[in-house]
């Protein structure tokens, strides 16, 4: 189990992505004149580094590899896991204010259902792919317009395909929940 000590998941994906972010913005702004461009890339970074690394843990945990480090309360050596599954527990273990019981409440429901380990999986990919693909267009949106647009772009178009992405899961993971429920 994850002592005090410990960062969750969460917490280390999250200063990753703020690392990244801070970096971008700083190697920007130094200039005389701002590479505005670069400052543009924030959103389109946080997309590519939760796309891979949501297609990275899916693919960790269709092969059956082992953790090299904790993930949350999965121990090292222990078979991986999703890394939204990671998230969900995290979030709402500190976050959501369940503690520790939320937290053996998700990892139990993951073990004992194969709907909800497919219902993650499946939520994995679907995320990770379209956190890609958004990135990428993104990307190729900030270098082709102008700078002024491209800023824009580059900072509102992945949070509004977020935002649009978020409701759709809503009713596809009800809809699979209410499956799992008639079964």
């Amino acid at each position: 189990m994850l002592t005090r000590s410990q960062l969750e998941f969460l917490q280390v994906n999250i200063l990753i992505i703020i690392t990244l972010v801070e970096i971008e913005l700083i190697l920007g702004t130094i200039p005389n004149h701002p590479i505005v461009r670069l400052c543009a890339m924030p959103s389109a970074t946080i997309c590519f580094y939760l796309g891979f690394l949501s297609i990275g843990s899916a693919i960790l945990t269709m092969q059956g590899k082992k953790l090299p480090f904790n993930m949350s309360s999965t121990e090292k050596g222990q078979p991986w896991k999703p890394a939204l599954l990671a998230f969900i527990e995290d979030a709402g273990c500190i976050e959501g204010q369940g503690g520790v019981e939320y937290r053996k409440q998700v990892l139990k429901r993951y073990d004992a259902s194969p709907r909800f380990r497919s219902l993650i999986m499946a939520l994995s990919w679907i995320w990770g792919i379209g956190f890609i693909c958004i990135a990428i267009v993104s990307t190729v949106l900030i270098m082709e317009l102008t700078e002024e647009v491209g800023f824009g772009v580059g900072w509102g178009l992945p949070w509004l395909w977020a935002a649009g992405w978020a409701i759709l899961t809503v009713f596809f993971v009800n809809n699979r929940l209410n499956k799992e429920r008639d079964e």
